[in-house]
């Protein structure tokens, strides 16, 4: 059973509210906001934690309710034991800066709902949204501790044009649909399928929506995501907190080999050492994670377990790492702690290194 319940300031137990919608005033331009949490299953023994929690920002036409990311934000919240809040945004006015004000406007949640200890991650689009929300929150909001982000087919890591994209959009879609008439196998393969279909109608039903919502603008609205997702990124050097992509191997519109040039011949060390000199230059720490089967773009809308094991997984050993050697006296009991915690990390690493075999190549390993 699921935890139905909160406590309010006077500590009394109150309904949880698992759906909802804000509205944000900001630079002039009316934000709106909508979010959906997502609670671990089974949450029998431990106590649901309502100042941490897992913010998901989903891509372009998907927003907090579609039905393709209800099962990798359950598995972030199952995983991490955590409340999971999938957060859509959207500005009423179309300027240059609306994708940092929505932003802006997601940090302002998180505020008001008095979140303290967050995972950041963030598909397609939603990956931009993400890298400024970080940038923010480093610079406005430094009391609240980011464990870490997670970049999922992120766009806006490199520049391009735009007729390159609308191109590689075409050949993305062309390539998906001939890896779902022949996927290859592993453990996710019977619900690869069934998952694009969702996705795909998810997205057709968001873009009539917006059609409808936009009338004669939607034109332009799309324009502005558009730029958003091909220019540089303002926040990528800036963002000081640990750092995982997962870029499937043939998505044409991240492209990861754009990304880390001649990436097919760099092992994992020497593409997150180029990540670390040239992109993300702050970040303590960067993994990437290249799947090859099914690696087309939205990879973890199809491979949800998978990606949100190892995602979380790699956050939390780094997490973990640093708490040990920040600890300058232990206690026997510290020490106990410390220990069963190394074993149950040590055991689920044990079970993601299935998952993450089965996403790469042999010889594209990763370790360490």
């Amino acid at each position: 059973m699921k935890n139905q319940f909160e406590f309010n300031a006077e500590n009394i137990e109150v309904p949880l509210n698992n759906e909802g919608q804000e509205k944000y005033e900001i630079r002039d331009n009316e934000i709106g906001l909508n979010w959906k949490r997502f609670l671990p299953d089974n949450n029998k023994s431990e106590e649901l934690n309502s100042d941490s929690a897992i913010l998901f920002l989903p891509g372009w036409s998907i927003t907090e309710k579609a039905e393709s990311i209800k099962p990798l934000c359950q598995e972030f919240a199952n995983y991490s034991k955590k409340q999971t809040y999938a957060v859509k945004t959207r500005a009423e006015k179309i300027t240059p800066d609306a994708m940092n004000i929505e932003a802006e406007a997601v940090s302002r949640m998180i505020v008001d709902k008095n979140l303290k200890d967050l995972t950041l991650i963030g598909s397609s689009l939603g990956g931009v949204e993400t890298l400024h929300l970080a940038g923010l929150m480093a610079d406005k909001n430094p009391e609240i501790k980011i464990n870490g982000v997670v970049l999922l087919d992120a766009m806006s890591l490199y520049k391009q044009e735009i007729p390159a994209l609308a191109k590689n959009y075409l050949k993305e879609t062309v390539n998906t649909k001939k890896s779902l008439d022949n996927p290859p196998y592993f453990s996710e393969k019977d619900q690869v399928r069934e998952q694009y279909k969702k996705y795909v109608q998810d997205g057709v039903s968001e873009k009539l929506k917006e059609i409808f919502r936009s009338n004669i603008n939607y034109p332009k609205r799309t324009l502005a995501q558009i730029k958003d997702m091909v220019k540089l990124n303002p926040y990528l050097s800036s963002i000081n907190v640990p750092i995982v992509l997962i870029n499937g191997e043939q998505d044409f519109l991240s492209q990861p080999e754009k990304i880390v040039p001649d990436l097919e011949n760099k092992d994992y060390k020497e593409r997150e050492q180029f990540l670390k000199e040239n992109i993300f230059t702050s970040s303590p720490y960067i993994r990437m994670i290249v799947p090859e089967k099914m690696g087309n773009h939205n990879l973890a809308y199809s491979r949800p377990e998978s990606v949100a094991h190892s995602a979380l997984y790699l956050l939390e050993r780094w997490n973990r790492d640093q708490e040990i050697k920040n600890s300058k006296v232990i206690s026997p009991e510290e020490l106990e702690e410390f220990k069963n915690v190394h074993q149950q990390l040590k055991e689920r690493a044990e079970i993601l290194s299935d998952h993450i075999s089965e996403m790469l190549p042999p010889e594209k390993g990763i370790n360490g």
